[in-house]
């Protein structure tokens, strides 16, 4: 008898606790791993999204790169850049408001052409897929930035829409060209030298004219003179007697 009252119990017992594992989580168990996966999924899902982009605009880089080399073979068989219609503009210059949103197409040059470029070779490359955000790569030949015009290639971007955007990808082709700096004015006396015009002589930037720079900046705009005269005069203006001639002291009358 007591043997089959042990062996009920234990059965009992199995059972119940067979039971127990068959019901799995509690609630307080779920909402605490329920819990977990949303804190490592805040920290991983903006951690993906960030290396994915900057995956994506690496690949824009890439293949704005391989537009650029085809733009440059075009230039070296044409001396011409893409352009939109026709007259086509030479290549190495910004040249105004001439735009091409497909680069695929046969005005640009670079698949095919639409028979304005003289001495064509191409096509320059096989083909010219679409950014990493779906939107075509475009050609501006007056890209603003900072004001200023350059000749670029690029792409919309992660938000995919806007010209000259913060977030444009990009790559220039051609600055927009310096101004050549102002030469002095050969045909000036020396009765008219400014004391910014002298500072350009100014060889050792410390604002003064030593002897040998005066002599240069005589030499420049009165090479008429003698030695002896640019001497003489330089002797006339170092009132100090220190062998160089300050802003004060430059006051000539010629």
């Amino acid at each position: 008898m007591c043997s089959e009252v042990r062996w009920f119990l234990r059965r009992s017992f199995l059972m119940e606790r067979k039971l127990e594992l068959q019901k799995g989580l509690t609630l307080m168990e779920l909402m605490i791993t329920i819990a977990i996966i949303g804190i490592l999924a805040a920290i991983a899902i903006p951690n993906f999204l960030g290396y994915r982009t900057k995956a994506r605009i690496a690949r824009a880089k890439a293949e704005l790169k391989t537009i650029e080399f085809a733009i440059q073979a075009l230039a070296v068989d044409t001396g011409l850049w893409p352009t939109a219609g026709d007259p086509k503009n030479p290549a190495g210059v910004c040249t105004g408001d001439d735009e091409i949103y497909n680069l695929r197409s046969p005005e640009a040059g670079l698949v095919a052409t639409d028979g304005h470029y003289p001495g064509w070779m191409g096509p320059y490359i096989k083909r010219i897929p679409k950014d990493p955000w779906g939107n075509d790569y475009f050609w501006d030949p007056d890209y603003k930035i900072d004001g200023d015009d350059y000749v670029a290639i690029a792409s919309y971007g992660p938000n995919g829409t806007g010209l000259n955007d913060d977030d444009n990808i990009y790559i220039i082709l051609a600055a927009p060209e310096e101004p050549d700096p102002e030469e002095p004015d050969d045909s000036q006396t020396t009765d008219s030298i400014s004391w910014d015009q002298a500072m350009a002589f100014d060889a050792n930037g410390d604002g003064h004219l030593y002897e040998a720079e005066f002599e240069s900046l005589m030499r420049h705009y009165s090479p008429d003179l003698s030695d002896q005269e640019i001497s003489d005069l330089f002797d006339d203006m170092d009132t100090n007697n220190t062998g160089r001639v300050g802003d004060n002291e430059y006051t000539p009358v010629w």
